[in-house]
This record gives structure tokens, sequence and C-alpha cells, in this order.
């Protein structure tokens, strides 16, 4: 009687334990509700009460013994595994726009994170030292801190001990208001922080408490520089992989100090330092004047993203670019650009390292060998191809100034313009193939093959300096003539210092009204053809007084004397009276 008096007496105690393993099996059990996948079966207990969804989405609940189970229609609750929401669920917004967690994001989660990469960040780098470095790998930072009209303005105490792996120039953020704060790491004793200043206050916070500062986000922002530099500053962008951190930022560098002090953007290798790939110098300027779009592939390199316009159009290695620097087109700008104001268009155009400025290449290879020149423009493949360090030439037109290297302040315009000048400068060609030879100083040409031969139309004009020549295949009389100036069509000139007008077809130069006929004539008395030259034995002399003035068109003998040389005579009238002049 004892025995069976106290097991009736236990068994209300032990049958609600017995209840789950015997009736409700593989049931699992979210927050006030049970969940299996077929509906439950058996006696149940309603002490203490139970409901159960089946895999329909009913209910089931325990009523006088037994399951009860609904119609089937949804319940309060949805399953863990894959639930599908129906009407209009919500989610609690994350605060932070910028969190890349696992946490749901709802529309206005959503909505605050592309307002953000949509945003402006103001920095202030007044005396600010360099790194400034957006890679921070520091965790657990705890932070207390006042603030002003919503943006920290001041820390009360850098709680020691509570992070790892910061260091000195990192970026981090404060974890509170709108999470958009930016405070420079100035202090770390044994991977934590212990002072820090601020680059940008954010916005929304209030004064806070132990709260945790962390990497800054780097979500693509548009970064405004200022203050007064007080040295140089390397901005270094997160490193990652080719997917996860090639981003583009636009940077408007205000600040001042240059060309002393510059901003100079880089990516950050493995470790909390610059990777030592390709990097772009901000150009100092005003009211965001110098706005540059970056781009970074992640990993190595940093460059100027300005409309690139084809493949490798973007620099891809080494060096430094700033300004308004723009590549386009395969090759363009391709390797170690360093320099200002420089743009680029075409294959292989300024694809080599280059320190110079205010430089524009257009076409396949223009400018591709430039390491130092300043102030040239070239239009045309091939156009400036070979210059290395000269400046202020330019040249338009297929391989117009093609093998200058050196030269200075020539122009061209035109196929093969100046094509073999190479270190001379100062020369002048307009036209096809106009001085393309020539390899001397001074010299103008305009025409289609001006200058291009020397007299007999076959022998190469190379060293002609200080030579004039205007007009379709105009040619001087000898390789080596000076201050010669030629004009007309197919026009021979006389040599050094000797001014011709015209070719053997001209019968009559006009100036000012004056009639100039020309006739030439030999020692023996025969005339020769307009324009020709006549041998003389020694130098001719020719009077008029006896005859009482030379008709032009008659033949005249003339006295020589000892020796042979080429002498041109012309008859020049002036009024009614004739006089011969010897040029």
């Amino acid at each position: 009687m004892k025995l069976r008096f106290r097991f009736r007496f236990l068994l209300p105690l032990l049958f609600p334990l017995l209840l789950p393993l015997a009736a409700l099996g593989q049931i699992t059990q979210p927050p006030g509700v049970l969940y299996q996948s077929s509906a439950p079966s058996g006696t149940c207990s309603e002490i203490p009460p139970i409901q159960v969804v089946n895999s329909t989405g009913a209910i089931c609940t325990c009523a006088g013994g037994t399951w009860a189970c609904g119609t089937g229609s949804p319940g309060s609750y949805a399953p863990l595994n894959s639930p599908a929401f129906t009407g209009i669920p919500t989610t609690p917004t994350n605060a932070n726009a910028s969190d890349s967690s696992t946490q749901i994001a709802n529309d206005a989660f959503v909505q605050n994170a592309v307002a953000l990469s949509m945003g402006t960040v103001p920095l202030n780098f007044a005396s600010v030292a360099s790194p400034v470095s957006f890679d921070s790998k520091g965790t657990g930072q705890l932070v207390s801190y006042t603030t002003n009209t919503g943006a920290v303005s001041g820390f009360t105490a850098w709680i020691p001990s509570t992070g790892t792996n910061y260091v000195v120039g990192d970026v981090i953020t404060i974890q509170g208001g709108n999470y958009d704060s930016m405070i420079q790491v100035t202090g770390v004793t044994s991977g934590y922080v212990t002072s820090g200043a601020i680059l940008y206050g954010g916005t929304g916070y209030s004064n806070g408490t132990s709260i945790a500062a962390t990497a800054a986000n780097t979500i693509p922002y548009t970064f405004l520089l200022s203050g007064a530099l007080a040295n140089s500053v390397s901005i270094i962008m997160p490193h990652g992989t080719y997917l996860t951190q090639s981003n583009q930022w636009i940077f408007a560098d205000n600040t001042t100090g240059g060309p002393t002090y510059t901003n100079t953007v880089c990516v950050a290798g493995a470790t909390d330092a610059c990777s030592g790939g390709s990097t772009v110098t901000l150009k100092e300027g005003t009211g965001n004047s110098t706005s540059a779009t970056l781009q970074t592939d992640g990993v190595l390199n940093v460059t100027l993203a300005d409309t690139p316009l084809g493949i490798g159009a973007l620099p891809l290695a080494g060096g430094t670019m700033t300004g308004a620097v723009v590549f386009s087109g395969s090759g363009s700008g391709s390797a170690n650009a360093v320099g200002t104001d420089n743009s680029a268009f075409g294959y292989n155009a300024l694809n080599v390292s280059i320190s110079g400025t205010d430089n524009t290449g257009v076409g396949q290879g223009a400018l591709n060998s430039l390491t130092s020149g300043s102030d040239n423009t070239s239009i045309g493949s091939g156009s400036l191809a070979k210059d290395t360090s000269g400046g202020n030439n330019t040249a338009e037109g297929f391989n117009a100034l093609n093998h200058t290297t050196t030269g200075a302040h020539n122009t061209a315009l035109g196929a093969y313009a100046l094509d073999f000048i190479a270190t001379t400068s100062d020369n002048t060609a307009v036209g096809y193939y106009s001085l393309v030879y020539n390899t001397s100083y001074y010299n103008v040409a305009i025409g289609s093959s001006a200058g291009e031969f020397i007299s007999g139309g076959s022998t190469q004009n190379t060293t002609g300096i200080y030579s004039t020549l205007l007009g379709y295949a105009t040619e001087p009389l000898a390789n080596g003539d000076s201050n010669e100036t030629v004009i007309g069509s197919q026009a021979i000139g006389n040599g050094s210092n000797t001014a011709t007008i015209g070719n053997s077809s001209v019968t009559a130069t006009y100036l000012g009204g004056i009639t100039m006929p020309i006739v030439v004539y030999t020692h023996a008395g025969t005339q020769l053809a307009a324009c020709a030259s006549g041998t003389l034995g020694g130098e001719a002399v020719v009077g008029d007084a006896a005859s009482g003035g030379l008709t032009p068109g008659t033949a005249y003998s003339v006295t020589a004397g000892a020796g042979s040389v080429t002498v041109r005579v012309q008859c020049t009238l002036t009024g009614s009276t004739y006089a011969w002049q010897t040029m």
C-alpha cells in the first residue's frame, strides 16, 4: 500500500516531463511555440499549455488530452528554416548604414546605405600626421568622448588594453550617432589606442562612455580635404581583393602647402602600409576645383579613373599622377605615370613614365617615349613618338616630328613634317613632307614638300639653317645654306644670304607697281632663258652708259675677269631708266 500510494503521488509530477519525449518526437521550440514537420499525434496534457505549428502553418493545440490542429491557414509563427513571409513584414533598422554583417537589411537601411555611398566626407588635414590609413586592422578599442551639436568634439578616455592591432595613422569610426566620424589614431601602446585626432566629428552623436571605435568604412565617398599641410601625407586605401576592394573615390584636395607638401593616395598591401604599387598625387586647388576620381584594384594600384575609354586605358604599375590627367585607349598612360595635367588618347599614347606636365598626346604612339618633357602637343599616329625630354613642341599629322628626342620649340603641321628633327629647335614646317629631312635650326617651310630636297630635286635637304621656304616643293640651292629665302611654287634658291622670288617660268615680278623683268646674260653676249644662271669668266661688269640704257630681252656683251663664277643679273626698271644689278 505504501508503494502504490507513493507512485500515485509522483505520477502527476512525472507526466509533464515524459510528455515531450513520448508525444512530441522531433518538435523544436522557437520562442513561445513548438514546430515539427508533421502534425503531432497521441495524447497530450494541457498542463503546461503547449501549441505546435505543423508543416502547413496551422496551429495545433492540446484539447481534452488530444491534439487538435487548425485548417491549415498560416499561423502566428513562421518556421526557422526558409520562412516565407506574407503581407508587409518589418524588421528593426540597423542604424549603421555602413554595416556589412549578415543582419537583415530593410528598406530604410538600404536607402541609408545608398545615400551614404553618395555622401561627402570633409576631412581636416591641418597639420595632420602621415599616414592617414583607412586599412586599420585594429579591433576592440573602447573610447569615452564628448560632443558638440551632434559631432564628436573631444575624448575623455581611451580605455586601456581594450583594443588590439591598432597602429598610428589608422582612421577609426566611433560606433554611435550616424556612424560617420573619422578619427586618426595618434598614439598606441601594445596595440591599443592611447590618443586620437578628429579629422571629421560626424553627425548624430551624443556624449558616450566606453563606446567601440573600429576601422572607418570607406564606402565610396567624396573626400573633401582642407587645411594647411605641415608635411606630405600618404592616404592609404583598404586592401582586399579585386572583387572586395576594387572601388572608386572622389578626392577634392583643398589643402595648402604645395608643391612642398602633397597628398598621395595609395592602396594598402597585406600590412597597414602602402603596397608599393602605383599611386596618385593629388593636385591642390580651391573650392573643389581639382576633384579627381581615383580607382583602386584593391590589391596593388591606385590610378586616375577620369573617363577611361578602352582596355588598359588606366595606368597599372608604379608612379604617381596628379591633376586633371586623362588616359583613353588601349595602353595609353599604361606605365609609371608621374606628372600633372597630362592627357593621352589612343593606343600606347603617353605610355611610359613621365614627370612632365601639360602634355597632350592624341593618336597611336603619340608621345609614347616622353619621360620629362612638358607643354608638348602631339596629334596623329607616331607624332612626337620618340620625344623623351623635349618641350614646347607641337606636332599634328602622321609621324610629324617623329624622330624628335630632345628638340624644343618646333612646330610641325602635316604628315612627316619635320620628321627627322632630333635634337634641334625652333623650326616651323607646314605641309606634307615639309622639311622632312632637315635636322638643323631656325627654319620655316610652308607648302607640301617645301624644303624636302635641294636644287635638282633628288638630294635631301638636311642642314639648311635660318632659311625660309614658301611654296610647293621649294628648294634651297645647296645643303648648309644659311639665311636663304625662296618663295614660289617649285622655286629654287640661289644660296646663302639670297632671296629668290618665283620659279623659272616667271617672266616678271611686280612690287608696289614697279615692273622688274628678269634677264640673264653670259660674257659672250648670248641670252639665256629667264631666271637661269649664266657662267661668267671672273667677275662680270655690266654698264649701260654707252648704249644709253639696257633693253629687257636684248643680248649685251659683258667684260669678264679671270676665273669662272656663276652670276645672276637682273634688269630693274625705275621710272624709264633700266639698271643691271647682280644678285
